[in-house]
């Protein structure tokens, strides 16, 4: 299976929402994704929106930045637990396919690369 990505601008992530978490640094997931978009928002500071094949996922951070934490010191690279958003459970199959068919053995990826969200 081969998964493909579409970073264009105009994506739109209207009717996608939490679907579980990934945990990579902010350099990794730059180098699978591209830069995010920055917020100047309240609980979101970081995304990138994309689509896998036609699958469209978000991947953010959530009330753990600067500016809904007041710490100025917080910076994107101190986040290491991030949330994905998607419309499907499943969706967090293809993202963790396209991570390792990208990353392949550039570094160790372990267990807990993504969690599904519970509720």
């Amino acid at each position: 299976m081969n998964v493909s990505c579409n970073k264009t601008k105009n994506i739109s992530a209207c009717g996608t929402s939490l679907i579980g978490y990934l945990n990579l640094k902010y350099d990794e997931i730059v180098s699978l994704f591209g830069k995010p978009i920055r917020h100047n928002g309240d609980k979101v500071e970081w995304e990138w929106i994309f689509k896998l094949n036609d699958t469209v996922l978000t991947i953010y951070n959530w009330k753990d930045g600067p500016s809904y934490t007041g710490n100025k010191k917080i910076k994107s690279s101190d986040i290491t637990d991030w949330h994905v958003g998607g419309k499907y459970k499943y969706d967090l199959k293809i993202l963790e396919f396209y991570i390792y068919q990208q990353m392949g053995e550039k570094f160790h990826l372990g267990e807990d690369l993504i969690r599904e969200d519970i509720i």
